[in-house]
């Protein structure tokens, strides 16, 4: 897949400098047993082991107060008890300002992603033995909220008079997404585990017509997300043992190659309609930190940085060099 993907998408991104966030008062939340009923002292507590639900990793320089018990926000009660968190007022800073995870769905800047209850109306019927440690039910959510990530891009679209063509593939793209979903749901429900998607909340959902902020989301979201996630699943199905994790694999990666070139499509659109303030959010959105987190147990972290290392090279730096020199 990877002269094709560069063939397809043509476009790339060189990873910025490690670059960091201001420091912020926020929360910031420790990991604690099930059973806790009152969180340690804030002295007592390890800033290095903290988690800030909006980040995918943060420094913290101190905490302002004592913790409160807390359920995490994007993954509540699945009806055998929720993961519980000890949060506390703190001062810290976001590591990892770019950090993308495939096409997520943002509701006030923070991934969003439906709550799950136990049902297998969203499995796939895949046979097999139970599985493989990779993390399953983490990746059906995030395909499940693909759905509404490509559900307001349509809207943002149609405000932005969008030709049929690019209206017709994200609406294809956003049933891709639900077949995601229903895969990893099947591999879950193969490892003994049948769960299915509860009610999604949404804040109301407001069209953007500035072309521009649509310009950058896309990059963001798209073009880098998933082109990346269709490099890395990629890589991941061509190790993968268990034939069946490795075809539900190789279906995302060749769907989500399909998503980043639209993506790429959307944007280059967006720079032949637009003026140079949506060029200049294209450069912005290339030239910040983006950072790569995969899905837990698909891959060692080694392997992962060394995969991310070829993309840059050989898919994501000649690429972008084609889309901004059109």
């Amino acid at each position: 897949m990877r002269a094709p993907l560069l063939t397809t998408i043509l476009a790339s991104i060189a990873l910025a400098g490690c670059q960091k966030g201001e420091w912020t008062d926020t929360s910031m939340c420790l990991d604690v047993p099930d059973d806790t009923t009152e969180c340690p002292a804030q002295g007592d507590v390890d800033l290095e082991g903290l988690t800030n639900f909006g980040w995918c990793s943060a420094d913290v320089r101190e905490l302002t107060g004592p913790g409160t018990i807390s359920e995490n926000p994007l993954f509540p009660d699945t009806g055998g008890g929720a993961d519980l968190y000890c949060c506390y007022p703190a001062v810290a800073r976001d590591a990892d300002p770019g950090c993308v995870v495939g096409r997520p769905f943002f509701e006030g800047g923070t991934p969003t992603t439906a709550p799950v209850r136990p049902g297998d109306s969203w499995s796939a019927a895949i046979p097999g033995p139970a599985a493989d440690g990779v993390d399953w039910e983490g990746m059906a959510r995030m395909e499940h909220a693909s759905v509404a990530s490509f559900a307001k891009l349509t809207l943002d679209l149609l405000a932005l008079g969008a030709p049929p063509s690019l209206l017709a593939a994200v609406q294809q793209a956003a049933a891709d997404e639900i077949e995601h979903a229903r895969l990893c749901f099947g591999m879950l429900a193969r490892s003994g585990t049948a769960l299915e998607p509860g009610p999604m909340a949404f804040q109301p959902i407001v069209p953007c017509a500035d072309a521009a902020a649509v310009a950058y989301a896309t990059v963001r979201e798209g073009c880098l997300g998933e082109t990346m996630g269709a490099w890395l699943a990629d890589h991941a199905a061509a190790g993968c043992d268990d034939p069946a994790a490795r075809g539900v694999l190789a279906r995302i990666a060749a769907d989500e190659a399909r998503h980043a070139a639209l993506s790429w499509e959307i944007v280059a659109w967006l720079l032949r309609t637009g003026g140079p303030e949506v060029r200049d959010a294209v450069q912005r959105a290339f030239a910040e930190p983006f950072a790569v987190v995969p899905p837990v147990g698909l891959a060692s972290d080694a392997a992962v940085a060394r995969w991310v290392d070829a993309a840059q090279a050989e898919v994501l730096a000649p690429a972008v060099r084609a889309l901004l020199a059109a």
